[in-house]
């Protein structure tokens, strides 16, 4: 599957979640708890130049480059102190990679590099203080030095200090006019701000700095998606498409600014010209898959929502709008067959409420019932890897095995050491790659079908859950 990593601030996927359009905005906010965010944001933003030999990096992002200066080798042999801080890096030793740095810093006490690596590996340690002190040391020893600007305006962003970010970006634009780096990650601190004007106003001024960038118009489009100014928007990322006609993600993003817009034909074709350029592109088979189960294409749209998941396990856009689907495909469905008030009587939460009522009815053979019930609380809390388990086990014992699989497999990314779950995947791939001609027939296991209801003494989740 390919993956295409850019600068993505807070930009909207939209979909139809009910009859009429329903707009879900998914933005990225850049959280110092989510490693990936502040990779894909540093990367982008922050250009890495280290060499080949430290590219085993351990957190996400490679720190800043030693080239010249600290990464040169001495005839053949590479500086020893920059050998150390590679090679505690390589095993993930953060701590001690900056016990290293410390030592480089003591031979090259005023180069600005080696502050803003250190203020670097500290982000990762969400030592801001510490980081954003480094950062300001670098700034000290070479005002002109850029990285060292965006580094300190990135921690300030982390930190929730976004007035402060783009203070300080901005006014570094005296040193570099027109550096388009600095001037994204001021966008981007105008868009966690949720001031559209300045994101828009600086998104424009970057597409007329980079014409021919695709990725400049269709961040300027999706900027003005987020204002609400649809009509800009589309112009906007008809350009992006026009400049990539082969990506996959223009494409997914000019869709949703026509679903946005109601005009719900041309966000089909797009959707589809998006999975023409990448059949396996999560986010438009996803949208595409709500689009047309809206349109009344149920079991197409099913299959296109589990080919989402399928394919992009983590992605929590694809999970909520299967989820959110089943939700309207199996309403709950109130039944009189089960005493509630022995089922509900030691659960404090609804989730758990509705989860026991439909472990109730699957033992009474009622599968709809229980199917309804553990959906809907599937629906309430949609990252419960029991419920998805169970869930799973009803719609493989009625054939639904794609659809088990993926609720198998979202469990154990969830939970991985969840022995049921696991068991249950097994069973189901090889059931699938014996439907499918993959592997020699074989005898299809039982999938555990058995849910097994806690005693009022005992925790709600069975033994075999993930604590």
């Amino acid at each position: 599957m390919m993956t295409q990593r850019r600068l993505k601030i807070g930009w909207i996927i939209a979909s139809l979640l009910a009859c009429a359009p329903l707009y879900a905005a998914v933005i990225m906010n850049l959280s110092p708890d989510d490693p990936e965010d502040v990779s894909s944001i540093i990367s982008k933003n922050i250009s890495n130049l280290m060499p080949e030999e430290a590219t085993n990096d351990p957190v996400g992002f490679l720190p800043e480059t030693f080239k010249l200066d600290i990464g040169q080798k001495q005839g053949t042999q590479m500086n020893p102190l920059v050998r150390k801080f590679y090679s505690r890096l390589s095993r993930k030793d953060i701590k001690g990679a900056l016990l290293a740095l410390e030592d480089l810093q003591e031979t090259q006490f005023l180069n600005p590099k080696l502050y803003t690596t250190e203020a670097q590996l500290l982000v990762f340690l969400k030592d801001f203080d510490a980081a954003r002190a480094a950062a300001r040391k670098a700034i000290r020893y070479d005002q002109s030095y850029m990285r060292a600007h965006k580094m300190l305006a990135f921690i300030n962003m982390l930190d929730g200090e976004y007035d402060v970010a783009i203070k300080d970006l901005l006014a570094s634009l005296e040193l570099k006019e027109d550096d388009t780096e600095v001037l994204k990650l001021a966008a981007f601190g105008y868009l966690n701000k949720n001031d559209m004007e300045g994101a828009a106003r600086i998104l424009a001024h970057i597409t007329r700095l980079e014409p021919e960038s695709s990725e400049a118009h269709a961040d300027l489009g999706n900027a003005w998606l987020r204002k609400g100014d649809l009509d800009y928007a589309i112009m906007a990322l008809r350009r992006a498409v026009e400049l990539a006609p082969d990506s996959p993600v223009h494409y997914n993003e000019i869709g949703t600014a026509f679903v946005a817009k109601g005009m719900l034909h041309d966000a089909l074709n797009a959707y589809a010209m998006s999975l023409k350029a990448d059949p396996y592109y999560s986010p438009a088979l996803s949208n595409m898959g709500v689009l047309v189960y809206n349109d009344g294409q149920v079991d197409a749209g099913l299959r296109l929502l589990v080919s989402a998941c399928d394919v992009d396990i983590n992605s929590n856009t694809a999970w909520n709008n299967l989820v959110a689907i089943l939700g309207r495909m199996f309403p709950l469905q109130i039944s009189h067959t089960v005493n509630r008030t022995e089922a509900g009587a030691y659960v404090l939460n609804p989730d758990q409420q509705l989860y026991q009522w439909g472990v109730l009815h699957a033992r009474n053979g009622e599968h709809h019932a229980a199917t309804s019930h553990i959906v809907s609380a599937l629906v309430m809390t949609p990252n419960n890897p029991e419920f998805m388990n169970d869930l799973g086990t009803l719609f493989a014992g009625t054939g639904g095995i794609k659809l088990a699989r993926v609720l198998f497999r979202r469990a154990l990314a969830l939970a991985p050491d969840y022995a049921a779950a696991g068991n249950n995947l097994a069973t189901v791939e090889t059931q699938l790659a014996a439907l499918e001609g993959d592997s020699a027939p074989q005898a299809p296991k039982t999938v555990h079908k058995q849910i097994t209801l806690p005693q009022r003494s005992t925790p709600l989740l069975g033994k075999d859950a993930p604590q």
